[in-house]
Parts: structure tokens; sequence; C-alpha cells
């Protein structure tokens, strides 16, 4: 796994100004037909955001316990966003291979580069999501601790390190059991509802909220509650083991990656 890695970091230092070519290109190129062209990349998760937080603050209002002022809507957002642009990761994930299959059977490519430029992409997708969140942070809340956006880098840090070693696994993984692809749409459907996103600890018993223990993404989500929502680290256990799972499923996703990627255009 160390030699996964060291090849990984290898990559990245080597091939940076491919990857953000190609992680612009993933950004620009679909919108490239619309009347708006490329600033739909920035309206349509702004949008995203404000309908969700439309719905939840004038629709369906929330009352959380124990929370901020008028806070609710970001004790939703700051677990909806990054759950929304992982489940989407994850989809495009599954399709990386067979959809580059041209410069997969390129024996040059670096194809490492293919999943680094797809988590950039969802990276800045995330980045604009969250600026409208912040913005409704400092419209709705009567206080702001200095050090949250410090936790919030962090959490984001972490995540983007959990979501590149859950894209190399769902890539390397796929094209040898196609089975995977579905199994991850319908989690994709599913896990909003499967993770502590849209509930809050007193809706359930201990021992039923205990459960989101057992989710991966449960920790995702509560470090990025702790940055946004309550402006402080709550459970140091918490943030110690989401820093693990990422740091893990990224060395474990670089070695099944580095070991699969031969065969790729056998596979394919």
């Amino acid at each position: 796994m160390i030699r996964a890695l060291a090849r990984l970091a290898a990559v990245l230092s080597r091939h940076w100004e491919l990857i953000w070519e190609l992680g612009r290109r993933e950004l620009v190129q679909p919108q490239a037909n619309h009347f708006l062209g490329r600033y739909w990349v920035f309206l349509h998760p702004i949008l995203s955001v404000l309908i969700i937080f439309s719905v939840f603050f004038f629709v369906y209002p929330m009352r959380v316990e124990g929370g901020m002022q008028r806070g609710s809507e970001i004790y939703l957002l700051s677990g909806l966003v990054p759950w929304v642009v992982t489940s989407e990761l994850m989809v495009r994930a599954c399709g990386l291979i067979k959809s580059n299959s041209n410069l997969v059977k390129q024996i040059v490519f670096p194809l490492e580069t293919l999943a680094v430029k797809t988590v950039l992409a969802s990276l800045f997708i995330q980045l604009v999501m969250s600026a409208v969140v912040l913005v409704i942070l400092f419209a709705t809340s009567t206080r702001i601790a200095p050090l949250f956006l410090a936790l919030w880098i962090l959490a984001l840090a972490i995540q983007t390190t959990f979501n590149l070693g859950l894209t190399l696994t769902l890539a390397a993984a796929t094209p040898f059991i196609p089975d995977i692809e579905d199994v991850v749409a319908l989690i994709a459907r599913a896990g909003l509802f499967l993770a502590p996103v849209l509930y809050t600890a007193g809706m359930f018993s201990e021992k039923v909220w205990q459960l989101f223990y057992l989710n991966p993404f449960s920790f995702l989500v509560w470090i990025h509650r702790d940055a946004l929502f309550h402006q402080s680290v709550t459970s140091p256990l918490v943030w110690t083991v989401a820093v693990l799972l990422s740091g893990g499923l990224l060395a474990f996703g670089s070695w099944l990656f580095s070991l699969l990627s031969p065969s790729f255009a056998e596979a394919i």
C-alpha cells in the first residue's frame, strides 16, 4: 500500500497540469451546449442549495435542540451538501474506466489522473455550494466562532481524501464486478436516509442512534456539522475516526487501483 500511495503522490506531482486541464474539461464540457454556457457550472450548484434551503426554511422548518437561533437550515445543509457531492461522485466513479476506454488502452497514460480530476471537479462543485451555505450562515446566525473556518477546511480535506479513496476503489473494481454499479446507484438513492443527514439524535433512542456509527459517511456528516453548525469539535473521537477512515480508504483504493489497472484494457 505504501508503494501505491507513493505512486499516486508521484502522479499528482508530475502530472498536475494534465489533472488541472482534465478537471476543467469535466466541468465545462457538459455545459457547452447550454444557453448560459460555462456560467451554469456555478448556477446549478447555487440554485440547488437555494432550493433546498427554501424547502427546509419555509416549507418544512426543523427545530434543532441546543442549536443556534434560526440555525436548523445550517444543520441540514452542513450534512446534505457533502452527501450530495459524494453520492454523485460514487455514480461517476463506477463508469470512470469504461467511459475513458480510449485513454485506458494507451499504455503510457497515467490512469490515476482520471480519478483525481473527477474528485477535483466534485470538489469545485462542493466549494460553490458551500459558499452559499456560508452566506446563509452569516445571514442567519447570531454568533460565529473564530475557528469555524479552520474546522470547515479541515473537514473538507478529510472528505476529499475519503472521496479520492472511494473513487479509486470503485473505478478499479467496477470493470471486473459490473454489479457494483447497480449497488452504488441504490446507495446513492437510499443512502441519504441511512446517514444522520436529515435527523437529530433526539429523534431516536440511543441504541438506534448508535447504528449510524456503522455507516462510514456518518463521520463525514458529523465533522462538517461540527464545523458549520456547532462550530467546535463536539467529539474528538468522531474526528479521529474520520481521519483514519479517510486515510485507510485512500491507501486501500490506491493499492487496489495499482493492482488492477494493468488489466483494465482487457476488462472493458
